[in-house]
């Protein structure tokens, strides 16, 4: 199927204006086709625990890799489209067992990565309807089944809508996120009209030359970039059934995406294309978009970011990333106690720049208000006789739930992407 594929023509030095390139996509189907070993990166998948579990009628398929740490944080790492949960695989254990890494032990966290459904190994519902609140819903499921009644998110892309969904839904379970792409719209308040007027006429009142550098690049991607949100969140089917026969448009369909927002190694892009061609999971992927068009029913995907989250919210800006808002506009819907912006990187940042984005995670979930619910969480490890108003603060705080074993409940499956026969779906 590689090998003989047949590519179009295009338009001369049209440099990824009319989508991938062609030179570049008969470079990557030749890496594909002689270089890549998807078994040996398939044993390097199965070194983690993946587990499967029934929940909201979805097989649910998630990583889970606690930390030996007695005072870990647990931690849910959530990633977006096209991504899957591979986009973690380089930073999983560095966060729950950091002196491995050459560093400090604290902050250390248990780790969680599901896969969305739809997306990768997790089945997808076959109802519509099921977007972000059932999303959200479901993996809070699914941390209570693992006994982690109180826990940090953490997300990006869809990811960082549905971490910030979580936020607004179960304040008191989840107690802090940290996004690397954050959304939002210009305070709108009476306070605030007259610098919306401004922004309008004079932008270099209100924001700094960077900030509209950033809100021209959101421009640009909007108006060059973003087809595929239209056509997804209109008529998901109609690319599925090309994209669900033919690697090659798989390939090519994810790789215009992943160029305008910072490239990927060779072997991470095709392991990650390789995910959704052995689950077969594109299109149910791209139903996500349909389910949650940007200005559909109830405000669509914007409406995950209107109201205010109250809680600890910690935001990274990577420079490739594509939304890329003033930070005074984040602040005024979020209580925002972490920024950071970083010097390289983009929308897969796990993946791009594994090591910053293990700096930031630890440092956002170390410093300011963390750092008193880390101190608190210690205390009531280390010490379970201390007393005083510390010890008020660690009862308020962490619950006995928050406590829990990590172990899943028992109609939790061990999965192994050996078993299944799932090898046999590689068609190349």
């Amino acid at each position: 199927r590689i090998i003989n594929a047949r590519l179009p023509d295009e338009i001369n030095n049209s440099d990824w204006s009319y989508g991938p390139e062609k030179s570049f996509i008969e470079d990557m189907l030749k890496y594909w086709a002689t270089e890549y070993n998807w078994r040996r990166v398939e044993n390097e998948l199965n070194k983690f625990n993946h587990f499967k579990q029934k929940i909201n009628g979805i097989d649910l398929h998630f990583i889970h890799h606690p930390s030996p740490h007695p005072d870990a944080i647990p931690l849910l790492l959530l990633h977006g489209w096209p991504s899957s949960f591979y986009e973690f695989t380089k930073v999983i254990d560095s966060l729950a067992s950091p002196e491995k890494h050459n560093l400090s032990t604290y902050p250390a966290f248990h780790v969680v990565v599901p896969s969305l459904p739809g997306f990768g190994f997790s089945t997808a519902s076959q109802q519509s309807g099921f977007g972000v609140k059932k999303i959200s819903s479901t993996l809070h499921e699914l941390m209570k089944s693992l006994k982690y009644n109180k826990f940090l998110v953490q997300g990006g892309d869809w990811g960082a809508a549905i971490t910030r969904n979580m936020a607004l839904t179960f304040p008191k379970s989840v107690l802090g996120i940290h996004l690397n792409m954050a959304i939002a719209l210009p305070p709108t308040t009476p306070f605030h009209i007259h610098k919306l007027l401004l922004l309008m006429v004079f932008p270099r009142m209100v924001l700094t030359e960077k900030e509209i550098d950033n809100l021209r690049s959101f421009q640009r991607f909007t108006k060059e970039d973003s087809g595929y949100y239209s056509l997804q969140s209109t008529k998901p089917q109609l690319p599925a059934f090309a994209l669900n026969d033919s690697p090659v448009g798989l390939l090519a369909w994810n790789s215009g995406l992943i160029h305008g927002v910072g490239s990927l190694p060779r072997e991470d892009l095709i392991t990650n294309v390789m995910i959704y061609w052995i689950s077969q999971s594109i299109g149910s992927s791209m139903r996500l978009y349909k389910e949650e068009n940007f200005a559909g029913r109830n405000g669509g995907f914007l409406s995950y970011w209107k109201p205010y989250c109250s809680v600890p919210t910690g935001v990274s800006v990577f420079p490739k990333e594509f939304s890329r808002p003033p930070r005074a506009w984040v602040a005024h819907s979020h209580n925002l106690v972490y920024w950071n912006e970083a010097p390289k990187g983009g929308h897969f940042p796990a993946l791009q720049v594994p090591k910053l984005y293990i700096a930031h995670i630890r440092e956002c979930f170390s410093t300011g208000v963390f750092k008193k619910l880390m101190k608190a969480r210690r205390i009531r490890t280390l010490d379970s006789t201390v007393s005083g108003k510390d010890n008020e603060v660690v009862g308020n705080l962490w619950d006995e739930g928050f406590r829990g074993d990590g172990k899943p409940d028992e109609e939790v499956q061990m999965f192994d992407l050996m078993d299944g026969n799932l090898s046999r779906l590689v068609v190349v």
